[in-house]
């Protein structure tokens, strides 16, 4: 079977096809060719996670982020996020997972509207031990983050003594940071005594 090469610019269905996947080709339609015609399938990729197996595939917020910013649409996938959070539908959640990386790439790049729906997206899924934003936050403000998503997680905790907390979310600050276990350790004492 023989590879045909893209005929650009992309056809809708091959745009979105190419999202879906994952291709190169989504990337060099908008930024070479631009993104009129194609935003709401840009925006709708962004906010439903449409990768076939997270096991395999490799993170797509990076990239998809760099897509959002070439077709200008950061604000709309923000207030489409935003408009999630008002009014959730029962969710998938990788798609949750996904619009907590979306709104951490945004945030890293200044969007203070997307710190602010990362902090507010902080949940945890019914029936479930997950929970959704806890990395995004801990990874965009470190030791600050931490401190937030571990006083809702004393909240939980009180609410259900059968949630469970480890130490998974130290164990990543420590590795983002490089410090081994002194950070973890010294992070561990302060929240001992904010819990105290």
């Amino acid at each position: 079977m023989q590879i045909e090469n893209p005929i650009f610019p992309l056809a809708l269905p091959v745009f979105a096809s190419a999202l879906r996947t994952g291709h190169g080709r989504a990337m060099q339609q908008v930024e070479t060719y631009g993104a009129e015609g194609l935003e709401d399938k840009i925006i709708e990729t962004c906010v439903s996670c449409l990768s076939y197996d997270p096991q395999c595939e490799a993170e797509r917020e990076p990239w998809l982020s760099t897509i959002v910013d070439s077709a200008k649409l950061q604000n709309q996938v923000i207030q489409a996020i935003g408009a999630l959070l008002c009014n959730p539908p029962i969710e998938d959640h990788r798609d949750l997972n996904q619009r907590s990386a979306m709104l951490k790439e945004f945030a890293v790049n200044g969007a203070l509207d997307a710190r602010r729906l990362l902090y507010l997206s902080l949940a945890r899924l019914s029936r479930t031990a997950d929970v959704i934003a806890a990395d995004q936050i801990v990874a965009l403000d470190g030791v600050g983050g931490l401190i937030f998503v571990a006083r809702q997680f004393g909240r939980w905790l009180l609410d259900d003594p059968d949630f469970w907390v480890d130490d998974w979310l130290i164990e990543q600050l420590d590795a983002s940071a490089g410090s081994g276990v002194g950070l973890a350790r010294n992070v561990s004492m302060t929240l001992l005594h904010l819990a105290s």
